[in-house]
This record gives structure tokens, C-alpha cells and sequence, in this order.
């Protein structure tokens, strides 16, 4: 793929340290030759999701650029994770770092592996809240509707999310 696509990733971490396993993440990423960053939110402290017990997580989007296909996203997505020593064995449990693939242009992939948008994205406020402060134009391709549009619609109530203090320095 020679022209470059725009992609959004959701980072999230709630063990040892959740600022510096994001910002370890996003620096794991840039040394692929095949990303380029763009942008990326504030830091999010918010209410993890699920019925296990755990802290709360630290969360951020990001912008890319990128020159690989969803595939080859996915593929090094996973890869920083396995790096970082992501375990997959509780679902909805604490993780040293959680990498989402939420939007790859306005493309609709669904496969056996993944699917693009981000199936419940459009749910999530610790997603949204994010997204928002970065591209709150953004449209959901499967729903039609701005990222701001998506966060202004969801229900006041439903996990808290709270700006932290600007910290990428």
C-alpha cells in the first residue's frame, strides 16, 4: 500500500505504571516504518469495563498515518502489545497495555480476527472522549455519525472519565 490511510488506535493500561506503558506503546509504534503519528489525546483516567475487580485504567487515542493495510495494522498492533508483555487470559481484566484499532479510514472490515470501526466504540465514553478532543468530526462508517455526535448521544450515566492533567512531556 503506497498511499497513506488515516487510522485511529485506543491505548489503555491500568497495571504498574499506565502513563509511561502508553507512551511505550506509541514510541513501539512509531519505529514501524509503516506509521507515522499524527496526533494523540490527553490521558483519560476512567472506570474499567466488566465485571472484575481492578483499578481504574488510563486511556488515549491516536492518529496515524499509516502505509499498511487493516491486516498489517493489526499485525503490529498486536506485536507492540506482545513486546510489552500483554497476557490474554481474563476477559475484561487488567492490562499492562490494551491497543484498539478503532478506525481505518472509513473503511467496514468484518473477519474471522477483527473488526473495523471497533464494534463497541460508539458505546464507550473512555473511547469517545478522546476521540473527541482529537478528531471530533470523525465519522463511525457503519453508524453515520461524528465522533462528537456519537458522544453527545450516549447516556449520562455509564462509566466515568476524567481529563487528566496534560502529561506526553
Amino acid at each position: 500500500m503506497s498511499l497513506e490511510a488515516r487510522a485511529f488506535l485506543s491505548l489503555g493500561a491500568n497495571q504498574d505504571e499506565p502513563v509511561e506503558q502508553i507512551k511505550r506503546a506509541v514510541e513501539h509504534l512509531k519505529e514501524n516504518e509503516g506509521l507515522r503519528l499524527c496526533g494523540v489525546s490527553s490521558f483519560y483516567l476512567t472506570e474499567p469495563v466488566g465485571p472484575v475487580e481492578q483499578n481504574s485504567f488510563v486511556n488515549a487515542v491516536s492518529e496515524w498515518r499509516v502505509r499498511l493495510s487493516p491486516e498489517a495494522l493489526l499485525a503490529a498492533i498486536l506485536s507492540v502489545e506482545e513486546v510489552m508483555g500483554r497476557t490474554r487470559s481474563l476477559r475484561w481484566g487488567p492490562r499492562l497495555i490494551d491497543i484498539d484499532l478503532l478506525l481505518y479510514e472509513d473503511r467496514n472490515i468484518e473477519t474471522l480476527s477483527f473488526t473495523v470501526p471497533h464494534a463497541r466504540m460508539h458505546e464507550r465514553r473512555f473511547v469517545l472522549e478522546p476521540l473527541v478532543e482529537l478528531a471530533p468530526e470523525v465519522v463511525h462508517p457503519k453508524i453515520g455519525k461524528s465522533a462528537g455526535e456519537l458522544l453527545s448521544s450516549l447516556p449520562r450515566e455509564g462509566g466515568w472519565v476524567k481529563r487528566m492533567p496534560d502529561n506526553w512531556d
